[in-house]
């Protein structure tokens, strides 16, 4: 019963084609996280950019390794150049979600606490829901449905669309 709940919550808040896929931020968020990464890297924006895509063409194709690799190949190059960490929390969110999908659950729970941990985000929290499903922790599942929907809520009140 409590999985059914929190996928129903999670389905609810963000849509059930969102669970599992590759977080997307926001356009004034990637904008501002472009011009951040601008100020910081300079010339290595364009290559930190054109790795997440590399990334995010390789998860959407289905290789889960490719795609990890790609990811943590940005997320070391992002550190290197000092690249502030919330401003990448998706990718940590990306990474979370692809172990999730490969059955890494204790993996997976941490880089998805580390990606709330730089930004809250209601998918990151629905896919911290299904691994506390997976692990027979109602409560922890409820917990992290909850929050999906508080962000989502706040989300809509903001922009009008749902995080």
């Amino acid at each position: 019963m409590p999985r059914r709940v929190a996928m129903h919550v999670c389905a609810l808040v963000i849509g059930a084609t969102a669970l599992l896929l590759p977080h997307r931020p926001s356009r004034t968020v990637r904008r501002r996280a472009t011009d951040d990464n601008f100020e910081v890297v300079g010339s290595q924006t364009v290559s930190l950019k054109s790795q997440f895509e590399r990334a995010l063409v390789l998860q959407r194709a289905g290789d889960l390794d490719g795609a990890l690799d790609e990811y943590k190949a940005f997320i070391d190059a992002a550190e290197e150049h000092k690249v502030p960490p919330a401003a990448y929390a998706e990718v940590r969110g990306n990474v979370g979600a692809l172990l999730l999908k490969r059955g890494d659950l204790a993996e997976a729970a941490a880089e998805l606490e580390a990606s709330i941990a730089l930004r809250d985000l209601a998918t990151t929290r629905c896919n911290l829901a299904i691994i506390r499903i997976r692990q027979s922790d109602a409560a922890g599942a409820r917990e992290h449905a909850r929050a999906a929907l508080r962000l989502g809520d706040e989300s809509d009140s903001r922009t009008g669309t749902v995080a």
